[in-house]
């Protein structure tokens, strides 16, 4: 799947706008992203979905290391069932620029 510019566009400008939201919430109260979205995510988004999870295996290739580390980056992450309390995680890892800097895969067991 293809990512056009205006779709870059929105997304990053989400992304910009959810980082000022999380940088108020933890100036406000002192909570860490990890803390407000297992909140959300076990009240009222997936309430008897899996929340534990151990790696198998995993690998990470490098694309390019031209890049801005302080700049932001989309993830693109699919997750396949392939079997009772397992899947399979495929990602990609975009920067500004819409340039592909990473890919992954990652074998993973859950756990409810």
């Amino acid at each position: 799947m293809e990512l056009e510019e205006e779709d870059f566009s929105q997304l990053f400008e989400t992304i910009r706008k959810l980082v000022k939201i999380y940088s108020d919430l933890v100036k406000a109260f002192g909570v860490n992203l990890l803390m407000i979205v297992s909140m959300v995510d076990k009240l009222f988004l997936r309430p008897n979905f899996y929340n534990i999870f151990s790696s198998l295996n995993h690998k990470v290739w490098i694309h390019s290391n031209e890049f801005d580390p302080k700049g932001y980056f989309l993830y693109s992450v699919k997750c396949d069932n392939i079997g009772k309390n397992h899947s399979l995680i495929k990602g990609k890892i975009f920067d500004e620029n819409k340039k592909c800097i990473a890919s992954f895969i990652q074998d993973a067991i859950l756990v409810q």
